[in-house]
């Protein structure tokens, strides 16, 4: 379970990354607010693109809690038993 959170923050902060980008979008602005929401909005799509060194780390950090879980779930159905 930890690990598949692990591995869905990198993808929750993306998505609400986005959201937050999609409602500066949708806001209507006129004049020098309208430059500076525009210049708000190719950082956050930058930001979005780019990739991140902390999501490779969460990524490898749920794989391997992924892969303990199963390891300690094949070690007690194998000697379980016995």
């Amino acid at each position: 379970m930890l690990g598949a959170a692990a591995m869905a923050i990198p993808w929750l902060r993306d998505f609400f990354a986005r959201q937050q980008r999609d409602w500066l979008r949708s806001v209507p602005v006129m004049g020098a607010l309208a430059d500076t929401v525009g210049r708000r909005v190719e950082n956050m799509d930058e930001r979005i693109r780019r990739a991140k060194r902390g999501d490779f780390y969460y990524m490898i950090f749920g794989l391997l809690l992924l892969a303990l879980s199963f390891a300690i779930s094949l070690w007690r159905g194998l000697f379980a038993a016995s």
